[in-house]
């Protein structure tokens, strides 16, 4: 008997929709990506239940000829591929022919379409992977599609999905990365009857971010326009003055195409250096258009990846393009900034060199990175570091506290303090050990055993003036779906309509003025973490309000501040790591400092 057989139509068709439905979100994508590409300038989603219970998607496009319309619910069917060669140069968003057959391959699917040279419009139904029906219909022109009972079919699937309000999160950012890379089409967005989302499609980028996430994100932009070595690279990025406590408001898109991509991330980031608090990055919407032979856009199902044949000139157009709009801020460039023309970089395009990427990166001083020994190191930088250290050594004790500490009937420690280098590292001499102590690490630990012992009766402190904070949709529906848990923190929060929440009460080592930033780092680890059980995820969160509260790295302390902290690194045991996993303290033996001076 044969061990290898031919799979049914039916189940292969189930695997094929396993790699491109995930959940309701993935179908939104790829019924607006069709949409798009039929030349809408006009396209509503609406959802009940997450989209679990229904996705509808309407367009005003081209619609779809009643000979096509069989065609188009078969696998690997598309009007936009021809030949291998197209494959290198296609620009439309689907491509692959799946979308349509992996969507009812694991729903009911109804459309009804239209051509707008024609006065008689079809509906057409197919469940599961089979016909139910093709008959005349009343309809507008385009093309609406409605996908019901999604997984009614694979019930294995369902335990993959989460809460509704998680899942219409999902359809929101697919709908809103939409919007922002088509800002000449109108998108709308209804879930359970109530419209999230709705951009006027009027070209113009600044009005789909306006509509997406408020006046202040948008006040808080500068505008980009950059080409260099034939990629283009526009759109908007923040002032430096303006900055998010995560990632999640940087939106790229390649050739219209929203896409993940280190080799974005770090040139936007980069372009920011010495300019932006550690711990806080810099939000975006940037537009990158280059010659699609460049890239591969068939490297991901989801096709939220590409492949660049060479990933510098990208790294560098976004570079120069971010650093420019980063610099117009400056005082001394405000001439350069009255003049789009002078910012805008035009180099001829031409053909890119048939080499490795290597070859187009900088190269390094090889005296300056050649092998240099630790011992060789520290002879060359050993009196730099001296003098810093005895500066900070001096500079540490405030001038109200020069008087030495008072005895008390507390036995005397046996170690002493002898200094703090580079604002972060409190130096003990505790008998034969020196030890350095990270305060930074430290006191986070400390504070978040300090949560962790009053989780069940949290200490909160009432601000002097309630704040009205509004949030994009992701951090406002993870704060909704998880308020009692923030609440279990010290938190006081309450919905106050839109986006927006009301925040009343902090935990007690939260400072006023980190509020927003610290709600929004705890809204994307539930995010992250949604799979967690309750107690993991309050533990993450406990962690992030923990390093908030934390004296900050780089600040100077006062000598009794650095007493008190190291009497209780030193008593309490559990003061070891920071709740991140980081040392709190590393120790230099007298037998290794006298080894490295050739006493032993």
């Amino acid at each position: 008997m044969s061990k290898i057989i031919k799979l049914d139509r039916h189940v292969a068709d189930l695997i094929a929709a396993g790699e491109v439905i995930e959940r309701p979100a993935s179908v939104v994508k790829e019924l607006v990506e069709n949409a798009v590409d039929s030349g809408a300038d006009a396209i509503t989603v609406e959802i009940r239940r997450g989209g679990m219970d229904l996705i509808r998607v309407s367009d005003n496009g081209s619609g779809i000829e009643p000979e096509d319309i069989r065609t188009a619910f078969l696998r690997h069917a598309t009007s936009k591929i021809r030949t291998a060669a197209d494959i290198d140069a296609v620009m439309t968003m689907g491509f692959r022919g799946e979308a349509l057959a992996s969507v009812a391959a694991v729903s009911k699917v109804s459309m009804y379409t239209r051509t707008h040279d024609s006065n008689v419009g079809y509906s057409y139904e197919i469940w599961g992977g089979d016909e139910k029906n093709l008959t005349e219909a009343g309809c507008p022109p385009g093309t609406t599609i409605v996908a019901s009972e999604l997984f009614y079919n694979t019930p294995a699937r369902m335990k993959f999905i989460k809460k509704d309000v998680t899942e219409a999160g999902h359809v929101q950012t697919v709908v809103r990365r939409a919007a922002l890379a088509r800002p000449d089409i109108s998108f709308k967005l209804i879930r359970d009857g109530e419209e999230l989302l709705h951009t006027p499609g009027d070209n113009s980028l600044l009005s789909a971010m306006y509509c997406i996430y408020g006046n202040r994100y948008v006040q808080g932009m500068e505008k980009v326009s950059t080409s260099y070595e034939g990629i283009r690279v526009w759109g908007y990025v923040s002032k430096p003055t303006y900055s998010q406590g995560n990632r999640s408001k940087q939106e790229f898109f390649v050739n219209d195409r929203p896409i993940r991509s280190g080799t974005m991330t770090a040139a936007l980031e980069s372009a920011y250096k010495n300019r932006m608090m550690t711990g806080r990055f810099p939000t975006c919407v940037l537009h990158i258009e280059i010659p699609p032979v460049l890239l591969d856009v068939n490297v991901h199902p989801a096709k939220s990846e590409v492949k660049f044949a060479y990933e510098r000139p990208v790294y560098d157009a976004i570079f120069i393009a971010v650093k420019d709009a980063v610099d117009s801020e400056d005082p001394r460039a405000a001439i350069v900034s009255k003049s789009p023309d002078v910012l805008k970089i035009d180099i001829p395009e031409r053909e890119y060199p048939q080499t490795s990427i290597n070859t187009l990166a900088p190269k390094k001083n090889p005296d300056f990175y050649s092998a240099m020994s630790a011992e060789r190191y520290r002879d060359l930088y050993a009196p730099r570091a001296s003098d810093d250290l005895q500066d900070s050594m001096s500079s540490t004790v405030d001038s109200k506290e020069e008087k030495p500490p008072q005895f008390t009937d507390k036995p005397i420690p046996v170690w002493k303090i002898l200094g703090e280098s580079f604002g972060t590292y409190i130096i003990v001499e505790d008998g034969d050990d020196i030890l350095f102590i990270d305060k930074h690490a430290a006191h986070e630990r400390i504070i978040f055993n300090k949560l962790l012992e009053t989780s069940d009766n949290p200490i909160s402190q009432y601000l002097l003036e309630s704040r009205v904070i509004e949030f994009d949709r992701d951090d406002y529906e993870s704060i909704i779906a998880n308020m009692e848990l923030v609440c279990s923190m010290g938190f006081e929060v309450e919905e106050f309509g839109g986006n927006s929440l009301i925040v009343r009460a902090v935990p007690e080592e939260i400072d006023g003025d980190d509020v927003e930033a610290s709600l929004q780092e705890i809204a994307l680890s539930l995010r992250e973490n949604r799979r967690m059980s309750i107690t993991k995820k309050r533990d993450e969160a406990l962690r992030l309000v923990a390093c908030k509260a934390v004296l900050k790295a780089g600040n100077k302390s006062s000598y009794s501040e650095n007493r008190e902290l190291v009497t209780r690194v030193m008593e309490m045991e559990d003061v070891r790591y920071c709740p991140h996993g980081r040392p709190v303290a590393a120790v230099l033996s007298r037998s290794e400092l006298e080894k490295r001076f050739g006493r032993t």
